[in-house]
Order: structure tokens, then sequence, then C-alpha cells
């Protein structure tokens, strides 16, 4: 286990003028309400349980059935190459447009300056919206890129002042695609540099550089071979001793007579495949759901930064539930909310919260059970001491109500950590009510679709 590197803090103190203490005094009350604490003060949770997910499940973690295990790969390589059996885009364009809606309230840009009338215009003028599913050819990522709401590498905040908003909630982002990923084009932007795509995942903005298109060959090609996934976070992948670029867990590679293989872009824009080095973090597609890899795979994302839409290649919530299902071969939705079609439901809403520990300990299946509350999801991963123990990539926590607001101070986080469903419990300033705990509407037991376990029963 990795020491915690206890950075010690050098607290400067200068003296203030009384009418900029009176300002920082005012700043405390208003915008100043997001706390980030230092290593040496984590909240108690992080300092005192054991940054190690799989510790926390005390028998062996019970694999799925033959059956189940079957039905979830043929699920997966249904859903992972959607994109490549479809005709047309699946939305009208005004579903496509939705990003209208950071709109309705002022936005602000990286320079969080409130964007302007002409700067929200130019985005919906280069989108192109003209020109909607007209392309419709195939395609590939080529490299780990950003699905953006908008074709600009732009930034979409809202009120930096407020806490829980600005820095890093780009609403730009709509997710990080891994590479190898298939794509469906609709259009290309007005000034050529983006195409509007359906991925597996989700609908949104890709930059040309990072896919190549696709002929028949080629995806009969890709769907024919066997496959492989990354173990291990930031693999930096090679070709022949030489560097390519490092991709993240769970990225999918395909394996053609004993090699793994990428795509990459010719100079025509059609997709070949590059052989990818071999390395033993590098394992086939579906592995074993039992307590050695749930433990390795678990432990690979914990204290990982947390990457709100995935940006500056993290993870937030359910990118890390997604990411940590998929080198068994299970396909999770990639928002909380579409992550409660991946399995059995039990409506919590009317229990007390010692009444969903209680439940949770009783029903809930360690490293195969969700816990959903509105904008984030946890992963069920054991007990400790009578507690449930969860692990989850998190922002902040919500404290106490800011003075003459309806916002509420937070706590920052910011990574990928274990802890109880009542994390601060110990600070004043914990509020019960906005609490993990008091928040779980949601378990979902992760099981594949019952048609499909059915078909591979038969």
């Amino acid at each position: 286990m990795k020491k915690r590197d206890h950075t010690k803090v050098r607290i400067i103190r200068h003296k203030m003028s009384p009418a900029l203490a009176l300002l920082c005094s005012l700043a405390l009350m208003t915008g100043c309400t997001t706390l980030t604490l230092t290593k040496d003060e984590e909240l108690a949770d992080v300092q005192t349980l054991v940054q190690q997910p799989a510790v926390y499940t005390e028998t062996e973690i019970e694999p799925f059935s033959t059956e189940q295990h079957s039905a979830f790969l043929e699920q997966f390589k249904e859903k992972y190459f959607s994109p490549w059996f479809m005709e047309s885009v699946p939305h009208t364009v005004e579903e496509s447009m939705w990003g209208k809606i950071y709109f309705r309230t002022p936005s602000y840009g990286e320079n969080k300056r409130q964007l302007s009338s002409d700067d929200i215009d130019h985005l919906f003028d280069n989108a192109n919206f003209e020109k909607f599913d007209t392309e419709r050819v195939y395609a590939i990522t080529v490299a780990e890129t950003n699905l953006r709401v908008f074709p600009s590498k732009s930034v979409i905040f809202k009120d930096p002042a407020r806490p829980g908003e600005g820095f890093p909630f780009d609403y730009n982002q709509a997710t990080l695609l891994a590479a190898n990923t298939p794509l469906f084009i609709s259009h290309y932007s007005k000034d050529g540099l983006w195409a509007l795509v359906e991925s597996n995942i989700t609908q949104g903005w890709i930059s040309v550089r990072d896919f190549a298109l696709v002929d028949a060959e080629f995806r009969q090609q890709f769907m024919s071979d066997n496959y492989a996934t990354v173990i291990q976070n930031r693999l930096v992948l090679k070709h022949g001793g030489q560097v390519l670029f490092d991709v993240g867990l769970g990225t999918l590679l395909t394996i053609s007579d004993g090699q793994y293989r990428l795509a990459a872009k010719k100079p025509d824009n059609y997709a070949t495949f590059i052989d990818v080095d071999p390395d033993e973090a590098i394992q086939p597609l579906g592995l074993p759901f039992n307590s050695e890899y749930v433990d390795a795979i678990s432990h690979e994302m914990v204290a990982e930064p947390y990457g709100w839409g995935g940006l500056y290649h993290h993870r937030d919530c359910s990118m890390l539930t997604r990411d940590f299902f998929l080198p068994f071969g299970i396909f999770l939705n990639r928002n909380s909310v579409a992550q409660l079609e991946n399995g059995q439901n039990m409506d919590l809403t009317s229990f007390s919260d010692e009444e969903k520990k209680q439940f949770l300990l009783e029903h809930g299946q360690p490293f195969k059970t969700l816990l959903y509350l509105p904008g984030h999801i946890l992963l069920y991963v054991g007990q400790q001491d009578g507690e449930p123990i969860v692990f989850h990539s998190l922002y902040s926590i919500k404290t106490d109500r800011i003075f003459r607001s309806k916002d509420y101070k937070r706590i920052v986080v910011g990574k990928a950590v274990v802890t109880t469903l009542e994390l601060g419990k110990e600070r004043d300033n914990y509020n019960v009510e906005t609490s993990l705990l008091r928040r779980i509407k949601t378990m979902v037991i992760i099981q594949p679709d019952e048609t499909t376990v059915e078909a591979a029963e038969k």
C-alpha cells in the first residue's frame, strides 16, 4: 500500500489593512465559500478508512453465472458497435441542439467574462445545423478525445462566483471518448474542424484530427476480431518500442492473429490497423468477476483526481463506475441517471437513513451494487463495523447554507475515494439534509437484460 504523502503547508502571515479585512470578511459570507482541504486535513473517512475498495468485502466476491457472463459480452458488443449499424441520426435536429439550455441564464468563458450574444451566435452558426444528418458515414476514434456539446474548445461556465459552478464544471464538455470508439457522423461544422457524431454512449462534437473514416472492410474486420482491454490507468501504448500515446483503464483493443491492434489514420483520412506491443496490463475482454481482478481494477482508480465529463483524462462519478465494469465485458451507460437502466432497481426514497443502511447491508452485493442520488452515483463495496462502505469519484460535499443565499458552502474532495455514506459527519457544519445517505434514492443491482440471458441459456 502506498504511504500517504503528508505535504507540509507553509502558512505565510501578512498584516492586513482594516479595509482589506472588511472585504475579506464579506467575501467569506458570499463568494469564497468552497473550502479546499490540504492532504493533512482530509475528511475523517479519507484519513481513517483504508483506501483500497476490496478490503471491505468480507467474503470472496461471487462471480456472475456463465449465462450472465455470456449475456454481458453479447450486450457489450451490441452496444459498443451500435453507431456502425445506424443509418441516420437517432435524434431530431432540435434534440441535437439541447446545449442551448445553458444560455437561458448568463454563462461565462474561461476568462470569467459573461458570454455575449455574439459569442453564442457564433457557436450556433459554426454548428452548421443546416447540414444536420447529411454525411451519414462511419468513423472510429484514433486517440482519446473530448466530446464537446458545441464545436469549440472554449468552455461554458455558469456563474464562477457560485460554489459548485465555474471551474472545473465546463458545460461544453459532454464526455471523454476512448481510442477505438466507433462513431456515426451527422455533419461537419462550418469551419471544418469538428464533426457532430453519435458514439455508443452519447452525441457530441469531436475534433476531425481525432477520428478516421472507416469502410465496410475495416468495420467487418474490427467487429470479427477478438478483444482485449487495458486494466491499468494511463498505460503507455507502444508500437515496435516507440511510444504512441497513453490510454485509460477500459480502453478496448482488438486481437488478430495474437496481435493487439489499434485504429490509426492514413493520409487519406481512412482508418488502418497498427500493432500495439504486448503488455501485462492488456488482458482479454470479459475478465472473470472475482476478488483478484476486482481488487486490481478498483485499486487502479483510487485517488485519481475528479474529472468532470472526463476532462483532463480523469473520471467523474459515472465514468468511474462505467470504466470499472468495462474490463469484465459489462457495458454501462454513461451518466448516473442512465445507469439506472443497467440492472434491477430498488426504490429507497421512503426509507429512513438507518433503514437505507440496513437494507444495503442485507441486500447489497459488493461491487455489483450502485447507489444513485440526483447528480451522483456510488459503488457499494462492503461494510466496516456495520457501516456500508462505498467507492466513488466526488468533487465536493455540501455543508451549511450560505448567508442570505439558496446556495450551500462546500468542501472539496476532488478525487476517487472510499467513504461511508455520511462523509464529513465529524465536522461542525455537517448537513444531514444534503448528505449522501439522506439523498440516496435508488439501489441498482447490476445484471444483463433478461432477454440476453435467456438467449445465452439456449
